[in-house]
């Protein structure tokens, strides 16, 4: 009865988040490194009861997290387009960081495998509706040591309508009128419209 405790830390200015020295028989809090490399702090444990004292030391070594930042991380693209690549990149340069991601919706949006490493993501998404999808993708950097970040980036892919024309070819004489020639949106695209060119205006006329 009547013992007190008493600690201080050191490497104070490399992990934050804890007090430099504090009271009481429990020490708690979030160490966080501000620096790309393993960092440690040596808490040193005073037990005091008046006159007479005793010390004990606890080291917490705390590795740093990766940062994680990915380039076109907002994208509208029609179906069958490629996107424009995403670049991973880890900010605060922590040795060994590597990349993984992985992405949801992978059914109807095809083209992209469901996971992958590395940078950059790259493909073609194929949307296999004829409404508007979204996939996100969740990238995470992360070191040997468990440490890791994630950012996301999303891509809407908008349906590309399919287009049907027959009869796809005629043959006629001149002067004849052309069998009507039906275009229809197989995919039933909602807002599909249709436009038309032609070649040879010179020779065929009418």
């Amino acid at each position: 009865a009547g013992t007190t405790f008493s600690w201080t830390r050191t490497n104070t200015t490399n992990l934050t988040g804890i007090a430099t020295s504090g009271t009481g028989s429990s020490i708690t809090g979030t160490l966080t490194n501000i620096t790309n490399t393993q960092q440690t702090t040596t808490f040193t444990v005073t037990a005091t009861a008046g006159s007479c004292t005793s010390t004990t030391t606890v080291t917490v070594t705390v590795n740093p997290r990766p940062t994680v930042s990915a380039t076109n991380t907002n994208q509208t693209i029609c179906s069958g387009s490629a996107i424009t690549n995403i670049v991973i990149t880890n900010p605060n340069s922590v040795a060994g960081t590597t990349f993984s991601w992985t992405r949801d919706n992978t059914t109807n949006l095809t083209g992209i495998a469901a996971s992958g490493t590395g940078s950059p993501i790259s493909g073609t998404l194929i949307n296999t509706t004829n409404t508007q999808q979204v996939t996100t993708f969740i990238i995470t950097a992360s070191t040997a040591a468990g440490c890791s970040s994630t950012t996301t980036a999303t891509i809407t892919v908008n349906p590309r309508p399919t287009i049907s024309a027959t009869p796809a070819t005629q043959i006629i004489c001149s002067a004849t009128a052309i069998t009507q020639i039906d275009i229809t949106n197989p995919n039933n695209l909602a807002g599909t419209t249709f436009s038309w060119t032609r070649t040879n205006t010179t020779n065929l006329t009418g």
